[in-house]
């Protein structure tokens, strides 16, 4: 019997307000505050910890005051020893721990609660480091009369990096063990409310480790100005990129790009279009913490799993493609109570190996029960997805979302069937055409894929 999974919280204030904005971008299956490893009496290895398909995403989160005195560059090296370097080999040990032990990990101090993620092996896995450093930016603000408050960046790509010399600047923190990126008071927030997606945030990690390892230099005047130059270009295969010209080595990004961003009509437009995407988190979620509650399953070792995959699967739409999908559940929700008892679509993203097959009701069929209903939708749902990779042929995953407005309070609730198609036979490609012609599934479906904007036209 699964009997649920129970986090740690934070220990102090500014760790709960981390593990709080973690879970709303991370959401609650994959984000996993105070880890610990069956060592030294249940040591913490990590402030939060991310699992999420090959990501690893590694948090230490430390807040220290600044030092006021006479001496300016001295205040600042104490804080950045206490701040960035002591938090910089935390996170170098937890990922040695990591990947040394990833079966040696723990969501209690007694190490009796195993992490219930599979850790991807680190030949395969991307392990990011984020340190958030807290208690410079009252200071940063004083000495350069106003501004976010964010540090500057200074990455040189030498082995003798002086970076951390120069005050409120961060640079490599140690390049012979490996990149960090380093978040304050103002960019935490900045950061993850803007890439609110796990998909949205790792493409942005991973493209300025490219950016600052192809680079001899890049410097910035904060976070916010790097992450907004990202947003507002767009590379030759599509996607938000850092778009610098091959033939400099050193690239700098100055104050005004992401103030630029923020009032642009576009961006205040795509804000407002996104809100609809936040029904996609809200579903996710939901039936991720019913999970972990162990309101779901009964076999621990295949349940959980195949649930957890599913639900890795919906969660790595962006936030773009999050709000396209709302809108055309919403669209069918609208279009069954107008004009029939139930609905059927089929449909999926240009380049995306997922497919949705969304079933809307809102009247019980053949006057059955409601429990007879339930065991028809499930079922009606797998036959959907099964014929639907035929029409698919290049799916791998198929999620198939039962919506039952049956009821009288004109609510609806969700019913899944997931099918991984990684395996997919000959024979069950037989199976399902004779089903699709016996019972006439799909038989002569309108199929298309659909793509949307990322900022809406005005």
């Amino acid at each position: 019997m699964f009997e649920g999974i129970i986090k740690a919280d934070g220990v102090n204030t500014s760790e709960k307000y981390l593990a709080s904005l973690c879970e709303k971008t991370f959401l609650a299956l994959w984000s996993y505050p105070r880890v610990y490893k069956d060592q030294g009496g249940g040591k913490e290895v990590c402030d939060l910890l991310v699992v999420f398909k090959n990501h690893v995403i590694i948090f230490s989160d430390k807040y220290c005051k600044f030092p006021e005195t006479n001496n300016p560059q001295q205040d600042w090296d104490r804080w950045y020893k206490r701040a960035i370097v002591d938090s910089a080999n935390q996170l170098y040990g937890a990922e040695r721990w990591i990947k040394s032990f990833p079966k040696r990990l723990f969501l209690d101090h007694l190490c009796t609660k195993h992490f219930p993620l599979e850790i991807p092996s680190p030949e395969k896995a991307d392990f990011h480091r984020i340190l958030i450093a807290h208690g410079a930016a009252e200071q940063c603000r004083k000495r350069f009369r106003g501004g976010s408050g964010s540090l500057m960046l200074d990455y040189i790509n030498t082995d003798d990096p002086l970076t951390e010399r120069r005050s409120f600047t961060i640079g490599h923190v140690n390049r012979r063990k490996g990149f960090i990126h380093v978040f304050d008071d103002t960019t935490l927030d900045v950061v993850l409310e803007t890439l609110d997606t796990i998909s949205d945030l790792t493409a942005y990690l991973l493209a300025k480790e490219r950016l600052i390892k192809n680079k001899f230099i890049v410097t910035a005047t904060g976070e916010e100005e790097l992450m907004a130059h990202y947003l507002m270009n767009i590379n030759k295969d599509g996607e938000h990129d850092f778009v610098t010209p091959d033939d400099f080595n050193a690239v700098s990004f100055d104050e005004g790009f992401y103030a630029e961003f923020e009032s642009n009509p576009q961006r205040i437009a795509q804000i407002r279009e996104n809100q609809i995407s936040c029904l996609w988190d809200d579903l996710i979620d939901r039936t991720a913490k019913n999970l972990l509650n162990g309101k779901l399953i009964k076999d621990e070792k295949t349940g959980f799993s195949n649930i957890e995959q599913m639900l890795r699967v919906m969660a790595s739409e962006n936030r773009t493609q999050r709000r396209g999908i709302m809108h055309s559940i919403q669209m069918l929700i609208k279009s069954t109570l107008q004009t029939t008892d139930y609905s059927v679509k089929v449909f999926g993203y240009e380049k995306s190996p997922t497919v949705y097959v969304l079933i809307v009701y809102n009247s019980v069929p053949f006057n059955a029960s409601k429990e007879d209903f339930l065991f028809f939708l499930q079922n009606c749902l797998s036959a959907y997805c099964r014929v639907a990779k035929t029409k698919f042929p290049n799916a791998l995953d198929i999620i198939g979302i039962g919506l039952d407005g049956t009821d009288a309070d004109n609510t609806f609730r969700e019913n899944f069937v997931y099918l991984n198609a990684r395996d997919w036979s000959k024979q069950d490609e037989d199976e399902a055409n004779k089903m699709s012609q016996k019972y006439r599934i799909l038989v002569e479906p309108k199929i298309s894929r659909s793509s949307a904007k990322d900022y809406p036209d005005i």
